[in-house]
């Protein structure tokens, strides 16, 4: 059994709280007389910094200088998600049934397969692996480029939730939207 650890709060201490990035100060003077502070992040029960201070300027200083970084560093990611989370909508309302997909794989080699979307409601999709063709001329030695053939379905349906224009298949794998199927071409290789 895993022992919960829990936050070392010292006694007498006062509480500074930052709600929106989620950020607490415990301020203390300890057995030596020191000003100190000690910060936790989220739900941690490790301290972010735990630091004794010469005079209760500089430590009111330096919280306050943390607080704003922290809350600046919050704000951003919530800019970058909103920001990532509206370019996924819009790459996901220019999805259309029909679009291919395609995901590369292997260790040693390259191996490309494609996959047609034929049917989308909202953000799953219902996908069927399709056939590829030897771009001619491209042939090497255990290698050449692959293009992928619309509606030459050779797998079964199955269903996976989008992300935008790419989707999982696997925790190792995932397929990316082919921009242009009819001139796009991929590398695969193999060995004998």
């Amino acid at each position: 059994m895993r022992l919960k650890r829990s936050r070392f709060i010292p006694e007498k201490a006062t509480k500074i709280e930052q709600k929106e990035s989620n950020h607490v100060v415990y301020t203390y003077t300890n057995s030596h007389g020191q000003l100190c502070a000690i910060v936790y992040g989220g739900r941690r029960t490790k301290p972010d910094f735990q630091y004794s201070f010469p005079t209760e300027e500089r430590r009111a200083a330096y919280i306050k200088k943390y607080l704003e970084d922290q809350l600046k560093r919050h704000r951003q990611t919530e800019e970058r998600k909103a920001l990532l989370k509206q370019q996924k909508k819009a790459e996901l309302e220019k999805l259309q049934v029909g679009a291919i997909f395609h995901s590369s794989w292997g260790y040693e080699q390259t191996q490309c397969d494609f996959y047609q979307l034929i049917e989308l409601k909202g953000q799953t999709g219902t996908f069927r692996q399709i056939a590829a063709s030897t771009v001619p001329g491209s042939e090497g030695m255990d290698c050449d480029q692959r293009k992928a053939v619309k509606d030459k379905f050779i797998g079964e349906p199955f269903r996976k939730r989008l992300q935008g224009n790419r989707f999982n298949l696997e925790s190792w794998k995932s397929a990316s939207l082919v921009e242009d199927p009819e001139n796009q071409s991929f590398y695969c290789s193999w060995y004998y």
